[in-house]
């Protein structure tokens, strides 16, 4: 009889999927699991070197009243694993679905997260973005 057990979902950083999780190393240089980094709030996660270029999209959640935390990712292997640069970020919502990611170049970043922020919150869009 074939086996009915699947193998593991890679993970994934497409928006609108759960969140797959892996062992990543954030700073202070510790290893979590990524699942472990999620809680009860919207959760950036990002390279330590773009990490205070996502700043605004900081300020549009605490404008909309929304907790975020951002947390920096040191692992090369956590770019790889989801198919991000490290100058890339992604944004998971708090039941662990992907609202938005954006694979590299920080400088459009902000912009294109702070957008997908506002729509996982069934906000309409600025159109200006």
């Amino acid at each position: 009889m074939p086996s009915t057990t699947r193998p593991p979902s890679p993970p994934t950083a497409r928006p609108h999927l759960r969140w797959r999780t892996r062992w990543a190393t954030t700073s202070p240089r510790r290893a979590r699991s990524t699942l472990d980094l999620l809680g009860d709030r919207f959760t950036l996660l990002c390279g330590p070197a773009v990490a205070t270029s996502l700043e605004p999209v900081g300020a549009e959640a605490a404008r909309l009243g929304v907790p975020l935390a951002t947390i920096a990712i040191e692992d090369p292997a956590f770019f790889e694993a989801y198919g991000l640069s490290k100058s890339g970020a992604v944004l998971v919502r708090p039941d662990g679905y992907v609202a938005a990611r954006h694979p590299g170049q920080a400088g459009l970043a902000p912009g294109l997260l702070a957008h997908g922020l506002r729509r996982a919150l069934g906000l309409d869009p600025d159109p200006s973005r």
